[in-house]
């Protein structure tokens, strides 16, 4: 199976999937192997970067 069958595979599972507590583990798999990850920081967490 190439990577190309893989992700369709994969692609249509989920999207038959309802579950929203499944789905959103699913989204922190996918955020967490991304290349590009954002952040979201509080104020708080702002400024304690800042110094």
């Amino acid at each position: 199976m190439t990577t190309v069958e893989l992700k369709n595979i994969l692609i249509h599972g989920i999207a038959g999937i309802n579950d929203k507590s499944f789905l959103t583990a699913i989204n922190t798999i996918v955020e967490y192997k991304s290349e590009t990850t954002i952040y979201k920081t509080t104020p708080e967490q702002r400024e304690r970067i800042k110094t």
